[in-house]
C-alpha cells in the first residue's frame, strides 16, 4: 500500500521546476517590473523577495509581461500566465526538495522557499523540510517547512 503514494510523489517530484539562481533573479526582475505597472501592488523589492522564493519556471516572465493588469490583479476570470507560471501537475500533494516546498494543488504546481515561508510568518527556518522532525509530525501528515 505504501508503494503507490511513493510512486505518485515520485511523479510529482519529476514535475518540480527549479530554475538557475541567475535566471530566476532575471525573470523576477521582469515579473516585478510588470507587476508594479499595475495599481495596488507591492513594492518592487517586496515583489523580488517573494518572486525569487517562488521558483517560477523560466517561461513565466514572458507570459506575465504579456498579461493585462486585470489578469495580474486577479479580477479576470482566467489569467493568461497560469500555465506558464503554475505548471500542471498530478497528483495533488506536497514534497520537499531540499529547502523548497512544492505543492500540487488543484493540479497546479506552486513552490516556495522554506526560509522565505518561515520569515513571512515571523519565524526562522529550522533547516528541516519534511513531514516529521525530532519525532513530531506535521498536523496534516504532509511535508512542511519547519519554522522555529
Amino acid at each position: 500500500m505504501r508503494a503507490v503514494p511513493l510512486l505518485l510523489l515520485s511523479f510529482l517530484a519529476a514535475c518540480v521546476v527549479d530554475p538557475k539562481p541567475d535566471e530566476s533573479a532575471e525573470n523576477c526582475q521582469r515579473i516585478c517590473a510588470r507587476r508594479t505597472e499595475c495599481p495596488g501592488h507591492t513594492s518592487e523589492t517586496e515583489c523580488q523577495e517573494s518572486c525569487v522564493a517562488a521558483h517560477y519556471p523560466s517561461g513565466c516572465a514572458d507570459a506575465f509581461e504579456a498579461a493585462t493588469c486585470s489578469e495580474i490583479d486577479g479580477t479576470s476570470t482566467s489569467a493568461s500566465f497560469t500555465d506558464a507560471c503554475y505548471p500542471a501537475c498530478s497528483p495533488d500533494g506536497r514534497i520537499c526538495q531540499g529547502d523548497t516546498l512544492a505543492a500540487c494543488t488543484n493540479s497546479r504546481l506552486v513552490q516556495q522557499d522554506c526560509d522565505y515561508r518561515c520569515k513571512t510568518q515571523g519565524f526562522s527556518y529550522s533547516g528541516v523540510c519534511a513531514a516529521t522532525k525530532n519525532g513530531q509530525y506535521t498536523q496534516s501528515g504532509l511535508p512542511e517547512c519547519w519554522c522555529e
